[in-house]
């Protein structure tokens, strides 16, 4: 499910999804759709009491006020070698100091 802009600032984002099974998290992201060459990512996600995986990564160091395009990207699926990639999304940044 997903993937979803959680909440921004002028400076960050943060990203979310979900998948049926553990996996590796990486948010590929730029201010150019064809050019997502920054990447984000987090810790394995692999929580045995649930069906499914909840993803989060925090993207930092972004500039206030742009658009910016993602993707996400879980591979390495537990028991499956397998790779999902989402279509190309998104946000954009808060203006800084509220201007």
């Amino acid at each position: 499910d997903g993937p979803r802009v959680e909440g921004t600032g002028d400076s960050w984002a943060t990203i979310a999804w979900t998948t049926n099974t553990a996996g590796s998290s990486i948010v590929r992201y730029g201010t150019n759709p064809n050019r997502l060459d920054q990447t984000g990512q987090s810790p394995y996600a692999d929580n045995e009491s649930t069906s499914y995986q909840v993803h989060r990564v925090q993207v930092k160091n972004l500039r206030p006020g742009t658009t910016y395009y993602f993707m996400v990207d879980s591979g390495q699926g537990e028991d499956t070698g397998t790779e999902a990639r989402s279509p190309v999304s998104q946000f954009v940044t808060k203006s800084a100091y509220g201007r």
